[in-house]
């Protein structure tokens, strides 16, 4: 049975998980406290009451009105600029005398004040929505070519190199290999641009237009209904936000690969019952090494079906074998009498990270995953450079990452119960 929680390790767990609720909550609270202690003015500073209440006074047929007049001009402002964007990269990628003539202007026309410039394209194209997405352009599609430019330009030489060998055409090194490279750049860029181009669409209808969310809080503003005005800014916001994230979907679900790779936390509170239990058995052997005056480390492999199959203490002692790491030398035994496919399906758990040298057995081993208590990061600073454990501080996962094969890492859980091993031992 897994031992309960210490309530330090839970309330830190509680804390983390709804830390940033629990601000905007506070935050919400206090702003409301202080426009009614202090009786601050509506048209001031109104209080989040008096703007929730002014958000359903306005009829959601008006609402709906506004937020398709921002969208649609910020979709196609966001649309046009990916359309003169990616040719503009692929240009200045390929061509160095493109790539100086067009930067310096892109910069002066990035630096020039949109707002500056919008009456100026109002008064050259009207009122109507082709003005209103050219400015929104302006502001979107700096940031696209800039990533989408270091995306392709980052792509590994020896990548280049082998297409040359090849001899494949210019646009099959640009669209097969410059490209992908660069998708992760350019959804960067996408993420930063589309949010810039609700930016834009308020800016422009600021300047000239009849409806739209930005039109509506310049109204509201100007008739002193201030929380009606702060009702729009929260729902732009929110719109946004809803913007940013379906970029981040559209990229989950179209480039899957192209998102970074997860980092698989081990805290105590994403254990289940079986992990639990099979660490601390780790930690129970380490305890008792300990007690003999060999080095606190032990490991545990455990098949599928919750067999204990090996377990190993370190081995540094009789014969001062500094590589008698308890890993590496329980995966020198697993690696003899079972085979890589059968490994694969095993965990092994163990007290503390296993080193660079422990990763690389594991992996040539064939195992499928891997538990461990205390990382190299927090050894290192309990043993300092002791002499007969002169830490590594190479995390395994970067070991593994740098294989042909997924090992799957469940990592620093229980820390402060493994660090206890080490205590007054070093």
């Amino acid at each position: 049975m897994n031992q309960p929680l210490p309530l330090k390790s839970w309330l830190k767990y509680q804390a983390n998980r709804f830390a940033p609720a629990l601000f905007f909550i506070g935050l919400v609270v206090l702003w409301e406290v202080i426009c009614v202690v202090g009786k601050v003015p509506n048209y001031i500073l109104p209080s989040p009451s008096a703007i929730v209440t002014a958000f359903f006074n306005v009829e959601f047929s008006r609402w709906m009105t506004h937020l398709w007049a921002t969208l649609r001009v910020a979709l196609m402002g966001f649309a046009l600029s990916i359309a003169i964007a990616l040719p503009l990269s692929i240009g200045m990628m390929r061509s160095e005398l493109m790539n100086r003539i067009l930067y310096p202007a892109l910069i002066v026309i990035q630096s020039t004040p949109v707002v500056a410039v919008a009456p100026l394209i109002i008064v050259l194209l009207g009122t109507d929505d082709p003005s209103r997405v050219l400015i929104t352009c302006l502001i979107t599609f700096f940031p696209l070519v800039v990533s989408t430019t270091t995306g392709m330009l980052e792509t590994p030489p020896e990548m280049i190199e082998l297409s040359q060998s090849l001899r494949a055409p210019r646009y099959r090194e640009t669209w097969q290999i410059r490209i992908p490279y660069a998708i992760p750049h350019i959804f960067s860029g996408l993420r930063v641009s589309i949010t810039l181009a609700i930016i834009g669409a308020v800016v422009a209808e600021f300047v000239a237009a009849e409806e739209g969310l930005g039109y509506f809080i310049q109204f509201s503003t100007s008739f002193f209904k201030i929380p009606q005005a702060f009702a729009g800014l929260i729902f732009l916001s929110v719109i946004s936000l809803l913007l940013f994230k379906s970029v981040q979907w559209i990229q989950m679900w179209l480039f899957p690969w192209s998102l970074p790779k997860k980092k698989i936390t081990g805290n105590i509170m994403s254990l289940n019952e079986k992990d639990a239990k099979f660490l601390r058995q780790s930690f129970a052997l380490a305890d008792e090494a300990k007690q003999q005056g060999i080095h606190p480390f032990a490991a545990i492999l455990v098949d599928d079906q919750e067999n204990v199959l090996m377990s190993q203490v370190n081995g540094y002692l009789p014969d001062l074998d500094m590589t008698g790491h308890a890993e590496r030398k329980l995966m020198t035994r697993a690696s003899k009498a079972y085979r890589p496919d059968f490994l694969a399906n095993c965990t092994m758990y163990v007290s503390a990270e296993p080193c660079a040298m422990c990763a690389g057995s594991a992996y040539w081993a064939g195992l499928g995953r891997l538990v461990y208590g205390l990382s190299e990061a927090s050894l290192k600073e309990i043993t300092g450079n002791h002499p007969e454990n002169p830490t590594l501080d190479l995390p395994c996962r970067a070991v593994f990452d740098s294989g042909q094969r997924k090992v799957e890492v469940i990592d620093s859980c229980l820390e402060e119960e493994a660090a206890e091993l080490h205590k007054d031992f070093w």
